[in-house]
């Protein structure tokens, strides 16, 4: 009885596997969140299966990570589905959200101060380099950081902003709240940086899906829009 039991069970469960709809999720290496490092694929990867099993939808994700400027040449060429990477403004019309729940706090490193890292309005930031991860150039983003007088310096992952800031060669490290902890760099370089108290942005973890995608119909009843994500809000 057990027996039948175990294959009545097992062939349940290969008929769902079978019937499930692969989906490539593509990312950057940006810990705890998204990298090759984890199993899962990090933390975005957990709550994307989550939401996935607690919607019944019929996907199996296959979490890719790729470099910044690849993954980016993906986006331009519309050759994506999902992302856990915001794409180029210009596709935006074609683009939705999932949003699936936890809150990022954006902001700033730099070394530590004995004084609280705040500022009034961005402005008060003009002329500070701030190493972030390559984005779209021409993105909301990064335009009101360079109206602000902000100059802007690439770098291909959130460790190698630490190290400019570490090394004196950015005034300060785009990241946010978890991201600092999720770095290799030793506890005591940790513990000279610095994370700003005035947050850039608030949003949830979220995976963009590009809707002329069929890939990516079962989400669609769950989809937003992402006008506003990427737009600066201050505290």
């Amino acid at each position: 009885m057990r027996s039948i039991l175990s294959f009545i069970v097992g062939f349940i469960f290969l008929s769902q596997t079978a019937w499930a709809n692969d989906l490539q999720v593509i990312a950057v290496e940006y810990p705890p969140y998204t990298t090759s490092k984890s199993p899962s694929g990090g933390l975005s990867f957990d709550r994307l299966n989550s939401f996935i099993t607690s919607k019944g939808l019929p996907i199996q994700v296959d979490a890719l990570i790729l470099p910044p400027g690849r993954l980016q040449l993906c986006q331009e060429r519309g050759e994506w589905c999902a992302a856990f990477y915001p794409p180029p403004e210009n596709q935006h019309e074609n683009v939705r959200l999932i949003e699936l729940g936890e809150k990022v706090l954006l902001g700033l490193y730099r070394l530590k101060e004995e004084t609280p890292f705040t500022w009034q309005h961005l402005e008060d930031l003009k002329g500070k380099h701030v190493a972030i991860m390559r984005q779209d150039k021409n993105s909301r983003f990064n335009q009101a950081l360079l109206e602000a007088g902000i100059h802007l310096m690439s770098v291909e992952s959130n460790m190698n902003s630490f190290r400019l800031v570490l090394n004196g060669r950015a005034d300060y490290a785009f990241g946010d709240n978890l991201s600092l902890e999720s770095t290799p760099l030793s506890s005591d370089d940790k513990a000279r940086l610095q994370f700003s108290e005035t947050k850039l942005m608030e949003v949830n973890i979220g995976m963009f899906i590009n809707s002329e995608c069929p890939e990516i119909a079962p989400f669609l009843p769950y989809a937003t829009n992402t006008s506003e994500y990427w737009t600066l809000r201050p505290e």
